[in-house]
Formats: C-alpha cells, structure tokens, sequence
C-alpha cells in the first residue's frame, strides 16, 4: 500500500478557494506568528507547501528486503464530524472518540500512547 501527497500546483485557485471558505489567516503579522492553529484567538490558517511519501508494507515484506521497520501500524480510528469544512467540533468529541478507537483497535490503553500527531487545520 503507497500513500502518497502530492501538490500539483494551482495555488491561484487553491487560494481563492481557501478566501471563500474564510479559512486563510486575517492576522496582520508576520507568517510565523499568524500560523497558530490551536490558539482559541487564531483568525485562520497560512497556506504553505510540503509533500511526504509514507510507504506501508507487511512485516513478510520488510523482511524479505532485508529492512527493519522504522515504525509499525498497531491500530486505528476513523471518525467524521461533517461539522465544517474548515472546522471540527467544537466539543472534540469525533477527536477523542477516533483515539479510542484506535486504541481499541490496537489494544493499547491511554498510559501506552507516546505521542499524538494533530492537524492543526
């Protein structure tokens, strides 16, 4: 299974887009300053470039390449709020409850988890 995110350009419209949802930063600062995606005085987000490629492969597979994986997918949780295209709840409820399933699915209890990657969108 190849995960890949690609950007293939379009910043024009992809702005456009992000003004009419509201979603870009109204901050007068500087970019560095305005970027504070879980401050309850944010006023939006910096639109920004990055791209990653995430390979998952089984256990059979890594060791017959001779790799040892740098991490293992133990288990996961999958919510949607529909709330706002720009926002989740408010409450976090779709949050918490995607955690412990992820947990559930992993058989892990709250004291296991080492780190928690948010999207601060």
């Amino acid at each position: 299974c190849l995960v890949t995110v690609i950007d293939c350009g379009g910043w024009p419209a992809q702005l456009m887009n992000f003004h009419l949802l509201h979603a870009l930063t109204t901050a007068d600062v500087p970019s560095e300053k305005a970027s504070a995606p879980f401050s309850a005085k944010r006023s939006g987000f910096v639109k920004a470039e990055a791209s990653a490629s995430i390979l998952l492969e089984s256990e059979k597979a890594a060791k017959a390449r001779g790799v040892k994986p740098l991490a293992e997918v133990c288990g996961f949780g999958l919510t949607s709020d529909a709330y706002r295209v720009t926002d989740g709840r408010e409450d976090g409820l779709c949050v918490a409850k995607a955690m412990a399933l992820a947990m559930e699915t992993a058989g892990i209890g709250v004291d296991q988890v080492d780190y928690i990657n948010a999207h601060g969108t």
